[in-house]
């Protein structure tokens, strides 16, 4: 009968002496990838061919490759997306708020606090001497270094405003260039799958390129049947095959004359991007709100300092008649020192009456720091603590954030790591299994050759 006997026999053998060879370099190409960045492990899929139908049933055709795939696991795959996207959030917020505590100093040596005590300290000294050239310099100079402290934080964290947004655009280009980078590599998938492969190795590069594209924003994506991938960030398609829906920068201003950065795609009509986790988020966050934040506080402590001691400074009276403003300006980058008291000193104000040793000015403004003035419910020392130690508090939460989120990261890529990677020990137990099948095998295909021979010495 067709199909049944020796040949079939051999043929039976040959196709799991196939299956074994092939199974054999799929586990070598493992081996050799052990340490490649991004590689998964690949493994052959066998199955039976389909049996031999005969009136009492069906025999056996023998073993056949099924192909060969990836090892993968698209939920954890997923966590690690996720993860590592709040990492690059939280790895953005922190160093960008160390930068800023630098700037500011810590709670033990700040510069403002230093600034305003001296200032203080140096009313204090007039207070005691109201007839003294120097105590009278002494204010000038600890005036003009207390602005000259304001307006170089400012500009400081005016810088870091500006480099958290060159980041955001920086990152943008990246973006760009990743997403470019993943449609290019879905053509050559889709190319190469058409011709019946599984391009698995471009698979893993496509991988790598998102794995990258995770720390920078959180993204999901969407595998099609020719095996290109879309990838949707929050809900926004910006890879669709080979079309990539690049992102640019738009920039506008709001009611109050801050500026907000958004990142947008389309023409008439953009569709704009909400990160909201990865690195882009991040700096977002911080250009467009952070900062800004952090330097409106500063204004209105500055401004606050101006107002409270002019109004005090103004009420006085000096041997060249009523008091004058001690500072200009309104903001900390424009607070300065009245240019006639700084080349004037006898435009300082001690008192309020003119009579000698009249000391009530220069002890109140000695004591501002301290005093709730009226109309007011906080202290300049009380807003000063609030302002630095919000600072002090968004800096320790997002350390401890990040230092969280790192064992988080690292716990999820060692789980995948496990679903995907090559393991030696396992590699070689398997290759000892096919090498046995192999032989055994081949000792099937002996077996029929003595045989057949002797089939043909009796014929």
């Amino acid at each position: 009968m067709s199909g049944i006997g020796l040949i079939s026999a051999l043929d039976v053998a040959v196709s799991g002496m196939f299956v074994s060879q092939m199974a054999t370099q799929v586990i070598n190409h493992n081996i050799a990838n052990a340490n490649t960045p991004g590689y998964s492990r690949q493994f052959l899929r066998i199955g039976s061919q389909d049996p031999l139908q005969v009136t009492y049933g069906s025999i056996g055709r023998g073993a056949t490759s099924l192909g060969v795939e990836r090892a993968q696991n698209d939920f954890l795959q997923q966590q690690l997306v996720d993860q590592s996207a709040l990492l690059g959030d939280y790895t953005a917020m922190d160093g960008t708020l160390r930068s800023v505590e630098e700037v500011l100093g810590g709670l033990d040596n700040d510069r403002i606090r230093t600034a305003m005590g001296e200032f203080f300290e140096a009313w204090q000294g007039l207070s005691l001497d109201t007839n003294s050239d120097g105590a009278r310099e002494a204010v000038v100079g600890a005036t003009a270094n207390l602005a000259r402290q304001f307006n170089q934080i400012d500009s400081s964290l005016a810088q870091i405003e500006r480099d958290t947004r060159d980041t955001f655009e920086a990152y943008v280009t990246d973006v760009n260039a990743m997403l470019n980078r993943v449609a290019d590599l879905n053509g050559r998938i889709v190319a190469e799958s058409a011709g019946g492969h599984r391009p698995n190795d471009l698979m893993d590069q496509r991988q790598q390129v998102l794995d990258a594209l995770a720390e920078t924003t959180r993204f999901t994506t969407n595998e099609r049947g020719d095996g290109s991938v879309d990838v949707m960030i929050e809900g926004r398609a910006v890879v669709t095959r080979s079309h990539v829906n690049e992102l640019r920068v738009q920039e506008s201003t709001t009611a109050d004359g801050g500026r907000v950065q958004e990142a947008v795609f389309g023409g008439k009509n953009p569709v704009v991007v909400p990160f909201q986790a990865g690195a882009l988020a991040g700096y977002q966050r911080m250009s467009n709100d952070m900062v800004p934040g952090i330097r409106a506080q500063l204004d209105e402590l500055a401004s606050e300092i101006i107002r409270r001691v002019n109004d005090l400074h103004e009420s006085g009276v000096t041997a060249e008649g009523v008091g004058v403003s001690l500072f200009n300006g309104n903001s900390a980058a424009t607070m300065s020192i009245n240019e006639a008291v700084a080349n004037n000193n006898r435009l300082v104000a001690a008192g309020r009456d003119g009579t000698p040793g009249d000391n009530t000015l220069a002890k109140d403004i000695a004591n501002l720091g301290a005093t709730v003035v009226d109309g007011h419910d906080r202290s300049l020392d009380d807003m000063y603590f609030t302002f630095i130690g919000g600072v002090a508090n968004d800096r320790g939460l997002y350390d401890s954030l990040l230092s969280g989120q790192q064992g988080i990261v690292e716990s999820a890529r060692t789980r995948l790591e496990a679903e995907k990677g090559v393991n030696i020990d396992e590699e070689l137990a398997n290759l000892v299994i096919y090498q046995r099948s192999y032989e055994a095998n081949a000792r099937v295909v002996r077996a029929v050759d003595e045989m057949l021979a002797t089939l043909v010495g009796i014929i």
